[in-house]
This record gives structure tokens, sequence and C-alpha cells, in this order.
């Protein structure tokens, strides 16, 4: 197994054995940030070097002074180039590295609809009265 996984396994171990004799710039890597949100589309995308070890709270922290949006309405996601569907970064605790973020991946910064949570919460009620009444 670690002939065939040989980088995915050192890049791994580099970032997590604190006996690696590596210089930090090892776990450099860099991102481009946008903004897919309606109210900041439009900015141009961040182009950043950070360390693997960063953590999404951290990256949600830093598009909130970039691009104006609140840290509690962020979805992040991430891609890489040949990959056709984003992976989401769905915690903020976790790290970079947790998610497998390698240089040059593009992070995607989205805000969510409040008033379409709304919306989408009244019609499931709606759709729950509607049924406890035929039942």
């Amino acid at each position: 197994l670690m002939e065939k996984h040989k980088e995915t396994m050192m890049s791994s171990r580099s970032s997590s054995d604190p006996s690696n004799e590596g210089n930090i710039g090892d776990d450099v890597i860099g991102l481009t940030i946008r903004s897919m949100a309606a109210s900041s589309c439009s900015m141009e995308p961040l182009r950043k070097r950070i360390p693997r070890s960063l953590k999404v709270g951290r990256i949600k922290a830093m598009c909130a002074r970039a691009f104006g949006l609140d840290i509690e309405l962020q979805i992040l996601h991430f891609r890489i180039e040949g990959d056709p569907f984003p992976t989401e970064l769905d915690d903020a605790d976790h790290t970079l590295a947790y998610y497998g973020v390698n240089d040059g991946a593009d992070i995607l910064v989205n805000e969510i609809d409040v008033e379409a949570q709304k919306r989408e919460k009244v019609r499931q009620s709606e759709e729950h009265n509607r049924r406890v009444e035929e039942q």
C-alpha cells in the first residue's frame, strides 16, 4: 500500500509527524479563494499561500474580512483541477489537510440564503400538517 499511495502518505505524514525534519514551507499550499455569494461574486479572488494545518474556521474569518460575508452564513467548498464536484468543508474545527486540500486548489465561498431557508421551513411545515390531516 505504501508503494501505491506513497505521495499521499508522505504528505499526510509530513503534516502530522512531529519528528519530521522538513521545514514549514513543505506544509504551505497555494490557494485561490473565490466568492460565489451574490453580494461579492464580482470581487477579485484571493490568492494565498497558507499552511495545510490552518483550520476551516480561520479561512471563514479571512473570507469574512475580504468579502464582507457573515461567518455564520458561509458555506465553503474546495475543488481541484479536473474534479467536477466540489467537496464541502463542513467543520470549522478541521484543517485543510484533513479534507485533503492540495496546492493549487480553489476554495469556493457561498452564502446561505436565509429567506430561502425560511420559505423551505414553511413549505415543510405545511406539508407535514397536510399529511397529518390526511391520516
